[in-house]
């Protein structure tokens, strides 16, 4: 990890703050340098995967597997949203976000999608895949790019039966914003393979 490739990044930060980025170039711009800092190779397709972008598929915007040996391992599943979204709410975590309902003819875990809720998507695409996130290999990340989310899954990826509870502090494994002098610690070095 280089001091002056983060420096750099926090530039752009400064640079961006004020405009409206899409979720897709947020992941560009601010999410994608801080996994290469981080130690991951982008170009890697054996360890990084993004989301087809479909919107009827459930996809977590961002996989990353840390072992091209089989099984493979989901390690990191990544939400973005974008930077200044109403979806990233991960401030609100105490007004009941992150709850989740069965749904469907295949009763599918659904977040409340009236609520903006970005913490409930990623979990109900945790839950809904639990051949591919695993609670004991896999970790849940929410960014917006500048603010970083590491759940602990524990608390964020309940049994099925209290899924439709919501989170709370408690599912937080650490959080820390892109300016931060801890950002390195509490992100940088939780996200390296």
């Amino acid at each position: 990890m280089s001091n002056k490739e983060l420096e750099e990044l926090r530039g752009r930060w400064r640079q961006v703050q004020d405009r409206h980025l899409s979720e897709i170039d947020t992941q560009v711009l601010l999410v994608e340098p801080i996994l290469k800092i981080s130690g991951w190779d982008l170009l890697n397709y054996d360890q990084i995967h993004r989301a087809s972008r479909n919107p009827r598929a459930q996809e977590f915007d961002i996989e990353i597997y840390s072992s091209s040996n089989l099984p493979r391992h989901l390690t990191f599943a990544i939400e973005c949203k974008a930077l200044k979204s109403a979806w990233f709410n991960i401030n609100k975590l105490s007004t009941g976000i992150g709850q989740l309902k069965k749904e469907g003819k295949d009763s599918t875990w659904v977040h409340n999608y009236n609520r903006c809720d970005g913490v409930g998507q990623l979990r109900a695409y945790c839950a809904n895949w639990p051949m591919h996130f695993s609670k004991e290999h896999s970790t849940a990340i929410f960014t917006d790019g500048y603010d970083w989310v590491i759940f602990d899954n524990r608390t964020f990826v309940l049994d099925a039966g209290l899924l439709n509870d919501h989170i709370s502090e408690k599912a937080v494994k650490t959080h820390a914003n892109l300016m931060e002098s801890e950002f390195t610690e509490k992100i940088i070095k939780c996200l390296a393979p």
